[in-house]
């Protein structure tokens, strides 16, 4: 089946091992694959994180479809991401794993440059990022946890088996 039979995962987009969640952040910590070595590359990165936020309220949009829909993930994963979020919420600043590229600025950066880039951040993680974090996790607690799944997988969703045969095919080479 194609992907695009499978309402399931796009009702469901925040996975406790593998999803946009936890990748954006490993690239915001500067210890990854983006580079941060210009302003170039620090400019670029906020505006990547713009395009974060939308993924962060598209997911609750997408999380409350799915309770209107019967498609949730088991309790027993939320509680895993419900941490994962979490970590995003509070301060302070200088420990925010989103400001460590700002703890590590280049020392070839111009001092205005650096100043800069030091506001900037400070200003999105602390008013935008993690207010955003704060909502999807009492998100998370408040509507969604309750809404969870008793199961332990999918296969009793709506869909389920498909997304499960779709899932297997995606992740193995033992089924065409």
């Amino acid at each position: 089946s194609p992907i695009f039979d499978l309402p399931n995962l796009e009702l469901m987009p925040l996975l406790q091992m593998q999803s946009l969640h936890l990748y954006i952040p490993q690239l915001a910590s500067g210890s990854s694959v983006h580079p941060f070595k210009t302003v170039k590359d620090y400019d670029d990165w906020l505006s990547r994180l713009e395009v974060y936020l939308a993924f962060l309220d598209t997911a609750e949009r997408k999380m409350r479809e799915g309770i209107r829909r019967g498609v949730v993930l088991p309790k027993s994963l939320i509680v895993k991401v419900i941490p994962q979020i979490e970590t995003f919420t509070k301060g302070p600043l200088e420990n925010h794993l989103f400001y460590q590229p700002i703890v590590n600025l280049p020392k070839e950066l111009a001092d205005s440059e650096k100043q800069r880039l030091k506001e900037s951040y400070a200003l999105f993680i602390e008013n935008r990022l993690i207010p955003a974090y704060q909502r999807l996790n009492d998100f998370l607690k408040n509507t969604y946890l309750p809404a969870g799944s008793e199961t332990s997988g999918i296969s009793s969703l709506p869909g389920g088996p498909e997304t499960y045969e779709y899932l297997l095919r995606l992740s193995t080479s033992t089924l065409s």
